[in-house]
């Protein structure tokens, strides 16, 4: 599978998360924006997604990352599975 298809399908599987936890879902349409996503809770705060696949190391572990400029959360996306950083009660992730 080539990067721009492995790409997608991880932006549908952190969108359909997200809106499984209650959040309104947005795609940005431009690729000068920093984030990927734009979710938005019942209770209007407002959080900007950078969404990143990520393969396992030989060890199981995966490279520490954090979010860059203009974007609130990462979503890793590591073998079909979701995991956002950072993980903060603020975030409701």
């Amino acid at each position: 599978m080539n990067r721009l298809t492995s790409a997608a399908i991880s932006q549908a599987l952190a969108s359909t998360d997200l809106m499984r936890r209650g959040y309104a879902v947005y795609k940005a349409q431009s690729t000068a924006y920093p984030a990927d996503l734009l979710a938005i809770s019942d209770q209007g705060s407002t959080l900007r997604i950078k969404v990143k696949t990520v393969r396992r190391r030989a060890d199981g572990s995966i490279n520490t990352l954090e979010p860059p400029a203009g974007v609130d959360v990462l979503a890793l996306v590591i073998d079909g599975e979701i995991r956002y950083e950072p993980k903060t009660l603020e975030n409701g992730l």
